[in-house]
């Protein structure tokens, strides 16, 4: 078994800065190098972290010896990069969404059979959401009956190459079937472009499950103001979820105030990068895998 993960992180923009933060900060990896197209700030990463630099991933390929990365490039290049490291027989930790297309995804997953492939759907790491998984794992609201979420934000104006569905949208389908333990047997999606035309900004996405299970999903980048929550309506009880508070309330008709649900403190992206580094230690199957994010991908594009 692998001791000490030998990683690398390419990519140094919104995400894979954070990245290289927290490979440096766990102690079962050692951040070996880091990439990115822009010279300064690889170079400014690589000084901050002790580690080699490159501007060239294949390079850093075949010089570097390397038991993962994390890619967290622009979504149209996860297809490339993936299948390169995964070539290379490097365990990939791949942003989401998966990639930029179906056809992409699915070259993802028939490539990575012989190394560890997971995808970032970090909120499945929230201390939120894993207190709310608990909860509902105890049977203490029943059978679920619907799941509603809202994650609102202003527009973002470093996300050039994709829209409110392959940025937000993809966390929340993500954690409905996560939650509801199934695959939608149906979805609808409406969309609004008028804040960047081209590129759905605002979208409605409603979801069908077996067992006359439903949720209803919405995401903006057509807020002013940031928000992340979600609700859950079971058979015996109902639970609202703060994902940035972090929180979670559990409403029944024995307590019909609420009564607060234990929270375990946490870094969703650290507990992301642990449990990952576990799987390419161990080879288990990671959390997200390539087939579970093509179906949320599917549900979307």
């Amino acid at each position: 078994m692998i001791q000490t993960v030998r990683v690398a992180v390419i990519g140094l923009g919104n995400m894979g800065r954070h990245h290289a933060k927290h490979w440096h900060q766990y102690s079962g990896a050692e951040l070996v190098s880091v990439c990115d197209s822009n010279r300064d700030r690889t170079h400014t990463y690589a000084n901050q972290y002790g580690c080699q630099a490159y501007t060239n991933y294949e390079t850093m390929l075949a010089t570097e010896t390397l038991d993962a990365v994390s890619i967290a490039v622009s979504t149209a290049a996860h297809a490339s990069v993936a299948l390169a490291c995964i070539a290379a027989g490097v365990s990939v930790l791949i942003e989401k969404p998966i990639a930029k297309t179906v056809a992409d995804a699915e070259q993802i997953h028939a490539a990575g059979g012989g190394v560890t492939v997971m995808i970032g759907h970090v909120e499945r790491f929230n201390p939120a959401i894993v207190a709310v998984k608990r909860l509902l794992d105890t049977g203490a609201l029943g059978t679920i009956i619907s799941i509603n979420t809202q994650r609102l934000s202003p527009l973002p104006s470093q996300i050039t190459d994709s829209d409110v569905l392959l940025d937000l949208g993809v966390h929340d389908v993500d954690l409905v079937s996560y939650l509801m333990g199934a695959s939608p047997i149906g979805s609808t999606v409406h969309t609004n472009d008028s804040h960047r035309p081209g590129y759905a900004c605002h979208a409605n996405i409603a979801l069908e499950y077996h067992q006359n299970q439903s949720a209803l999903i919405q995401v903006s980048w057509a807020h002013p103001f940031r928000q992340r929550t979600a609700t859950i309506t079971g058979t015996q009880g109902y639970a609202m979820v703060d994902l940035s508070g972090p929180s979670v309330t559990q409403y029944s008709d024995q307590n019909p105030e609420g009564i607060s649900v234990e929270i375990v403190p946490g870094d969703a992206l650290g507990a992301q990068i642990a449990h990952f580094s576990h799987c390419v230690q161990t080879q288990q199957t990671p959390m997200v895998t390539p087939e579970s994010a093509i179906q949320t991908l599917t549900v979307l594009i």
